[in-house]
């Protein structure tokens, strides 16, 4: 009885290809790892994966490819949303600097209303005191 092929199935077939490619691709160009020659099973397996890449089985390149656009999509969010975190610092700063000119421009004029009162308080009590028949 012939097992039916599922989308799932057929995707983890692909998936362990892919993953055994990728890994007999690095232990052939890391020459720390690799000092063996390929066995028979991998020239095999080697094989295989060519024959299905011939056949449009998978495509390991368009797979890279696709994982690359969203790498960079994700990079580009990324950038996005650092450069957005900057104009917020700045327009905060700014908002910041301003501000705090305004608020030591208040406090100033609070000061000198205050000082400009206490005077004309003294000067209308030194009034009151030089001239005590008012």
């Amino acid at each position: 009885m012939k097992r039916k092929v599922t989308f799932l199935r057929l995707l983890r077939h692909k998936a362990r290809h892919i993953l055994h490619y990728v890994r007999m691709e690095f232990s052939l160009f890391d020459k720390t790892e690799r000092t063996t020659p390929l066995s028979d099973a991998e020239i095999k397996e080697l094989s295989h994966i060519e024959h299905l890449c011939k056949k449009g089985k998978f495509n390991l390149f368009r797979i890279l490819g696709v994982s690359a656009v969203v790498i960079c999509l994700a990079l580009v969010w990324v950038h996005l949303i650092f450069l957005l975190f900057i104009l917020f610092c700045v327009v905060f700063f700014l908002y910041a600097y301003i501000a705090d000119d305004n608020i030591s421009k208040m406090i100033k004029t609070k000061y000198n209303n205050w000082k400009e009162n206490r005077e004309n308080f003294k000067s209308m009590v030194d009034y009151r005191i030089n001239n005590p028949s008012n």
